[in-house]
């Protein structure tokens, strides 16, 4: 009698599950021990590679516009966490085209940054992100020529 109910237990969990998949849920549960980080060296090997690979790394700084415009690494996109679901969505950002997804704020501690890398690993894309340990400020005193600036940017 017991396998009979760990059965129907299992059948009714499995169609749960199922449906949730279905319905574009199922997310994976990222914590902040999950996160791998790369160094600045990394990052830019990353992006001398993607000069011919265009696909190669995805690089998303998720900081306030003002920030962004004040500057940010060339060639980053500017994703704010917003503009991501929670759930796997057609109008989220491509991520599965790249090959390396790297996320990065002001500094390592950076809660933007930490919360954009949770979300997409807990999309699926837990074993192609990463988030940049240096942050902004390391980055700009380590290669302020690799910095770019809106003409525009609020003061």
């Amino acid at each position: 009698m017991r396998s009979g109910f760990v059965s129907a237990s299992m059948a009714a969990f499995i169609s749960i599950c199922s449906i949730g998949a279905l319905l574009g849920g199922c997310t994976v549960k990222v914590s902040d021990k999950d996160i791998k980080y790369i160094t600045s060296g990394d990052l830019k090997q990353m992006l001398e590679v993607r000069a011919s690979k265009p696909d190669h790394v995805l690089l998303i700084d998720p900081r306030a516009a003002r920030e962004f415009a004040e500057g940010h690494i060339a060639g980053a996109e500017h994703i704010t966490i917003d503009r991501v679901s929670e759930e796997k969505s057609p109008r989220n950002p491509p991520f599965g085209r790249y090959t390396h997804i790297v996320v990065y704020g002001n500094d390592p501690a950076s809660p933007p940054a930490k919360g954009m890398a949770k979300r997409i690993m807990g999309l699926g894309f837990k074993k192609n992100t990463r988030m940049y340990q240096g942050g902004m400020q390391d980055w700009a005193s380590t290669y302020p020529s690799l910095v770019e600036r809106a003409e525009d940017a609020p003061k």
